[in-house]
């Protein structure tokens, strides 16, 4: 566990589009945002990363408010990985591992945004539905089902590991794992916590939790547990008490095999007076916060 702790850094570095660009070794330049361009009730979205489905699902739910969790397909074959070591680290360390990304690339879907429709909860699922669809015939790593998960939430699930082209062995999804543990009275922290432990030893695959609202989740309890409860429904039961729209991401670490897991509010951005990107809680609309703070965990 404490090595894969002292990889967070490095992974989140490494593969989140949103705040960093990276260029692979075949001098690919990735993009540091997805583009989403609208018109005659259409929308279509261009995204270039080694992880292009969740850099296009970020801005897809920023745009629109939508609550998305989102779980990386896990990718662990040769074919599917280029090398990002750095350079000068690569020449004088010929035949060490270095550090591998996924060999994503550019990534397009247009879908409907009729605001009829995008008001509705089906309207919503049709379109991550098309998102889903045009990303597994794309030829990029892994693959992924959607489902959903209660009224106006849904996630993107990866359910193939690449091998390829994109598809390969199918994986059972992580956080379908079915564990269990004593029915008890928590806080939301311990009881998340207590989830990706379990979830940890009886799939084999380690799960750490990043980043979170430390102080809200200490202070909210929740009564949760069972036997042989598939994971992502302890993990919603506990944030059910908060009262907020929280989400969870979880990029896969193809290095050591890790998922590190965030959970932050879903959040609608807009642009102020000044030309400035605000994101706003989707439940709290008139407070707004800079990119640059939440990404410092200010909720």
């Amino acid at each position: 566990m404490n090595r894969a702790l002292g990889l967070v850094t490095l992974c989140w570095c490494a593969l989140s589009a949103q705040e960093t660009a990276t260029t692979a070794p075949s001098n690919q330049a990735f993009s540091r945002r997805a583009v989403i361009r609208q018109e005659a009730g259409f929308a279509s979205i261009f995204a270039n990363d080694p992880s292009p489905l969740r850099q296009a699902i970020f801005e897809v739910r920023l745009k629109y408010g939508w609550m998305v969790d989102f779980e990386e397909a896990p990718v662990t074959g040769i074919a599917d990985l280029v090398d990002n070591s750095a350079p000068q680290w690569r020449a004088s360390h010929p035949s060490e591992k270095g550090y591998w990304i996924p060999k994503g690339g550019p990534f397009s879907s247009t879908f409907s945004t009729d605001l009829d429709s995008l008001q509705d909860s089906s309207g919503e699922e049709a379109a991550l539905a098309r998102l889903v669809a045009d990303y597994n015939a794309s030829g990029n790593p892994g693959r992924y089902i959607l489902r959903k998960e209660g009224n106006h939430r849904f996630a993107l699930v990866g359910e193939y590991q690449a091998g390829g082209k994109g598809a390969g062995a199918k994986a059972s999804p992580i956080l379908d794992t079915e564990i269990t543990f004593p029915r008890s009275r928590r806080s939301t922290r311990d009881t998340i916590d207590l989830v990706l432990r379990e979830v940890s030893a009886a799939n084999g695959t380690t799960v750490v939790l990043t980043s979170c609202p430390e102080n809200l989740f200490a202070r909210t309890e929740v009564e949760a547990g069972g036997s042989r409860v598939a994971a992502r429904e302890l993990l919603l039961e506990a944030l059910a008490p908060t009262g907020r729209p929280f989400i969870w991401v979880m990029p896969f670490d193809s290095n050591d095999g890790t998922y590190f897991m965030t959970i932050e509010l879903a959040s609608k951005s807009s642009i102020d007076q000044f030309g400035r990107e605000r994101l706003c809680p989707v439940d709290r609309p008139q407070r707004c916060a800079a990119p640059a703070e939440r990404v410092k965990g200010v909720k």
